[in-house]
């Protein structure tokens, strides 16, 4: 006899026609609980395997593979009547199979992987098992439609259902693949044999590649927004908006557009919808409740979506009680959690959020964990209900609506096996990448084998159905459908309906996870931060990977330490999908569209960059044919801007979410009633103007520079004569205004010139990589004395490092026009050191020090600085320590990082004109009684804190800074890491606009100069050195627009002899 080979949903000969129902082997019967599928062994390997099997199994004399199951007595009489009555009486014969359920219901018992009980007449060992229930073998039924493999019930509008919902009957699609996730393998050996020809076959490869093609969903009308009167709320209000410039997610641009919103979905686009008969379908009361709104050619874009959040987890203000981002198990490996579960719908900060056009954010598990659990996709807009389900992307969708797609958070690299590195009884594993491998192979093969078992199961489910019938298939099966909650999620990875998205940095990191991809079957939507993602460009275009991506924040772990700026063009260039995310609240989301705006001025093009914000995570989301455009049938989720979401300050006047309003701007009254020309930004706008850096190099060198647009040479600049040059020798300024030419003429082609900035509160030439200690000079910890005094501390010019060329920080600062960092020691406790105030660009330690009129000595107040049984363990006792030094003089000048405003008032009897508030977000309170000056650190503050609960973030008008300004008090900007230093000049310019001022180019210009270079330096004691002033030694900067904004680069930095011609950042 020739061995059986598989077709079909059961084992078959060659002799059976592929049309015929298979018959299963006596492995596949059942003859007692707790049986599972073995294939049938050789009797040359094995003989006694046969017996203890059932009087089913007959060995062939030569020893081969087995014969058909030899026929009881009753199976002749069937083949007689069969021969006899003919395909008419195979339904009767059914029945006659059920009646003779002691021999018949054992066919569908799962082998165990022992011998077989005896047989059903050997007595209790042998006593033949009822099945599993009715309603048991429905939900396997319907787990098995799930699947996309097997018939199953049906809702009334036909839709296939399974334990955990409806999807729709016409077949499942997942937006990264061409074709249906999750085909059934007929054949379903053992999962060790499927695992192992599943390796082995190439076929099953080149099917992968097959299904996980990259597909658009095209874009179709949808007749409901499924969001639309949850929770009994009422359908929106229309609402017109006229003479828009539309700015599409696809990137395209449709000025002098009106767009029509209706029932939560985008009904109409075009021009002058009124007039040309546009608004026909509304009804006469939905006309009585349209509200109008004239753009006046303002921007309007799709609402933002962000890939990556973790507001509701990590809420604000910050506490303990309420963060839930990680699962601090020991476990490293946790599928089965759901971001939903901990999910705070009262967290402040998603309305701050929403303020700033963010309409939808996947919140994530965060990557303390390998595999940290299930997301969920969440609206910006409040429900009455107070209900965190309402706010869900799917919620009240219907099954013939599309899929309720899910999506899962997994890490690797350096935060899963540096997390918790030791306990008590040892190391937590895995402390490596081979032990992070390891878990992760470890759990893909237990849902591998639990999902081979699931198809199994719904192999075994068919036949007994066909066998027997539907109303009693399930007395033929002796198990439930196999479940395993800790489990059942990352199935669904493997069976595609799951969407996949990956926290992994570096290059080695992100090959591991694509092996994979490779070894266990399955797909990656998107990697997340990726720093190093643009060294494998090739590699994620052929995967089909997209990468969720920060546009320029780095450094500040090792993984993080070798991004780009130009990452998301190269990754573009190369077919690779780019988004931009949050991380919020690492980075505050209600700034999503900076980060796109950011990575536009370091050369992507404007539209990739609209497009990385609202229509590519859209996809990545599975909701392509939803969320991301501006399409009639598209949900009605719309900003109208204040200006170019790619310029500098840009903030929305309105948000809608599913139609409603869910944000309107303080300043939109006034700001809608002012025209408006919109530059449609290209893909020229982001790239520096030509020009030719002739600068000399060295020292010994004289030149001239001419045609210079601006010169901002100090607090007291007017706007220059277009005949005004500068003139330097020998490092020194030597002429400014109207000056004979000397030297080597520099023709500047229009551009500004501004003094070097300052970066202070930072660490530069202090540590390079904050999360790597040996990278830095240590930390100071200085115990306050009983009576509250403080011993002197060791100077931080004793821990100073610097050099270019040895520091990615640094020169990373110098080529953004940051020319001086006045840097502290990272210190516990109240009191910290002194500072150290020194050239970025120097080499030496000690020469390039810039000596400053007075030592500034650092403390802090806060529950940051809080430690226990000492002096320090109380807010009383931190400001008695303050107070201690001021009255004793053994601080000259002071600078206090505190941010609260009730702590601030305590001090201001103390504090004058020496003294810096830093940090001070809730210094603006008492504006009209401060004496000192204040570094806003970070400039654009969160209420992410208990002591910064009155923060008044940039949404607020007015804002803080613009407070403290009309009240003259002297104010300089910081960043709340080195990282961020190349961009201070933007927080510069984005808090000059947030004051809505009108200011001219150059009054915008000289503000936001002031606030990173004068200001500062005025309240650390050097100021001469931020001065362009004849006899000084030059420092300047050369920009090719106006600085403080996006649209200005640097194009040259000058300290003495040091020349950086053509800056670029890495």
């Amino acid at each position: 006899m020739p061995n059986p080979i598989v077709y079909g949903s059961g084992h078959m000969y060659p002799s059976q026609h592929p049309s015929q129902p298979a018959r299963p082997y006596a492995a596949d019967v059942k003859h007692a609980a707790g049986a599972a599928p073995v294939p049938p062994p050789s009797y040359a390997d094995d003989p006694a395997a046969l017996h203890g099997r059932g009087s089913g199994w007959m060995p062939l004399a030569d020893g081969d593979r087995f014969d058909r199951p030899a026929a009881p007595a009753h199976a002749h009489a069937r083949r007689r009547v069969l021969r006899f009555l003919g395909a008419s009486v195979l339904v009767a014969l059914a029945s006659v199979l059920v009646l003779l359920s002691p021999i018949a219901s054992p066919l569908f018992a799962p082998s165990p992987s022992s011998s077989f009980p005896g047989p059903p007449s050997s007595g209790a060992a042998g006593r033949v098992v009822s099945g599993i229930s009715a309603q048991a073998y429905r939900q396997g039924l319907r787990a098995c439609a799930a699947i996309n493999s097997f018939p199953a019930d049906t809702d009334s509008a036909g839709s296939r259902c399974d334990v955990s919902g409806c999807s729709s009957a016409h077949g499942r699609k997942n937006p990264l693949f061409e074709t249906p996730f999750g085909t059934f393998n007929a054949s379903f050996d053992s999962s060790a044999g499927a695992n192992a020809n599943a390796n082995a076959d190439a076929s099953v490869d080149a099917d992968r590649h097959h299904r996980h093609r990259h597909r658009h969903a095209p874009p179709h009308t949808r007749a409901r927004n499924p969001r639309v009167g949850l929770a009994g709320t009422d359908a929106p209000a229309p609402v017109l908006l006229t003479h828009a410039t539309l700015w599409d997610g696809d990137g395209s641009v449709y000025e002098d557009t009106d767009i029509l919103l209706r029932n939560g979905l985008i009904a109409r686009i075009g021009k002058n919808l009124r007039l040309s008969n546009g608004l026909a379908d509304l009804k006469p009361s939905e006309l009585n409740d349209l509200t109008t709104i004239d753009a006046a050619g303002r921007f309007v874009t799709p609402g933002l979506v962000d890939l990556h959040s973790h507001m509701g987890l990590d809420s604000w203000p910050a506490l303990r009680a309420n963060s839930d981002t990680n699962e601090g198990s020991p476990s490293r490996t946790l599928p089965q959690l759901r971001s939903l579960d901990g999910f705070n719908p009262w967290d402040k900060a998603i309305k701050i959020i929403n303020s700033g056009g963010v309409t939808t954010s996947l919140v994530l598990p965060g990557s303390r964990n390998l595999m940290g659990g299930e997301a969920f996709a969440f609206k910006h807009r409040y429900f009455p209900s107070n209900r965190a389900e309402d706010m869900l992307l799917n919620a009240g969708l219907r099954p013939d609506e599309g899929k309720a797609w899910r999506w899962m958070k997994m890490a690797c690299g350096e935060n899963p096996k540096n997390v918790d590195p030791g306990v008590a009884s040892g190391p937590i594993f895995p402390e490596t990448r081979l032990g992070e491998g390891f878990l992760f192979r470890e759990y893909f093969e237990k849902a591998t084998t639990l999902k081979q078992s699931q198809e199994d199961w719904c192999a075994r489910a068919e036949t007994a159905k066909t066998l027997f019938g539907a109303s009693h298939a399930h007395e033929a099966l002796a198990e439930r459908f196999p479940t395993d909650l800790s489990l059942d999620s990352l199935v669904s990875v493997l069976r595609g309906d799951v969407l996949l998205n990956v926290h992994c940095y570096e290059t080695y990191d992100l090959e591991m996870f694509v092996r994979l991809t490779h070894e266990y079957n399955f797909k990656v939507a998107a990697f997340h931060h990726a720093l190093e993602a643009w060294e494998v460009a090739d590699m994620l275009a052929k995967e089909g990977i997209a990468t969720a991506l920060f546009a320029d924040h780095w450094g500040y772990k090792r993984e993080a330490y070798d991004s780009s700026t130009k990452a998301s063009k190269i990754l573009t260039d190369k077919g690779v999908r780019v988004v931009f995310k949050s991380d919020h609240p690492v980075l505050n989301a209600q700034h999503l569209v900076y980060e796109a705006a950011k990575a536009h001025h370091y050369g992507l093009s404007a539209k990739l960059a609209i497009q990385a914000v609202t229509s590519v995570p859209a996809q990545l989301l599975g909701q392509g044919d939803r969320l991301g455009r501006l399409q009639p049938g598209y949900d009605a989720d719309v900003v109208l801007w204040d200006r170019s979401p790619l310029d500098i300050g840009a903030h929305p006047l309105k948000v809608y979410v599913d139609g409603y309003e869910t944000f309107e701007h303080p300043n939109f009254a006034k700001d809608i009633a002012t025209p408006f020309d919109a530059t449609i930004l290209t893909e020229e706008s982001a790239k520096p103007k030509n020009w030719n850096c002739a600068i000399p190099n060295g020292a010994d060198k004289t030149y001239t520079l001419e045609n210079i647009g601006a010169i901002l040479a100090t607090r007291a600049s007017e706007p220059s004569s277009p005949s005004d040059r500068i003139v330097i020798e020998n490092g020194i300024v030597t002429c400014i205004g109207e000056c004979e030419p000397k030297g080597d003429v520099v023709d500047l082609n229009g551009f500004w010139v501004t003094p070097g900035l300052v970066a202070a509160g930072v660490h530069l030439g202090l540590e390079e990589i904050s999360a790597e200690l040996i990278t830095s000079s240590g930390k100071l910890d200085i115990d306050v004395n009983a009576d509250g005094s403080v011993p002197k501390a060791p100077s931080a010019k004793d821990s100073l490092q610097i050099g270019r060329h040895k520091s990615k920080m640094l020169d990373a600062a110098f080529k953004a026009g940051v020319t001086s960092a006045v840097s502290q020691l990272r210190y516990k406790g109240v009191p910290g050191g002194d500072n150290v105030v020194f050239r970025t660009g120097g080499v030496d330690s000690v020469d390039d020090v810039i000596p400053t009129s007075f030592e500034t000595r650092n403390f802090h107040v806060g529950s940051d600085a809080m430690r226990s049984n000492t002096h320090e363990s109380s807010i009383s006792g931190q400001l008695d320590v303050i107070r201690r030094q001021i009255a004793q003089g053994n601080a000259e000048h002071i600078a206090i990082q505190i941010q609260s405003a009730q702590s601030i008032r305590k001090l201001l009897p103390s504090l004058d004109e020496t003294s810096i508030l830093v940090g001070a977000s809730e210094a603006w309170r008492h504006a009209g009684q401060l004496k000192s000056s204040i570094l806003l650190l970070p400039a654009r503050c969160t209420p992410s804190t208990w002591e910064t609960r009155e923060c008044r973030e940039p949404s607020r008008v007015p804002s803080g800074y613009s407070i403290l300004k009309d009240n003259n008090v002297n104010v300089g900007l910081g960043v709340p890491e080195d990282n961020f230093v190349r961009g201070l000049i933007w927080e510069a310019g984005w808090a000059v606009s947030d004051r809505n001022a009108n200011l001219t180019d150059f009054e915008f210009a000289k503000e936001s100069v002031g606030l990173v270079s004068w200001n500062l330096a005025e309240a650390y004691g050097f100021l001469p050195r931020t001065e362009i002033a004849v006899g000084r030694p030059a420092n300047l900067v050369v920009y090719d627009n106006v600085p403080g904004t996006l649209k200005a680069h640097v194009r040259a930095v000058v300290d003495t002899t040091t020349v950086e011609c053509q800056t670029v950042q890495d």
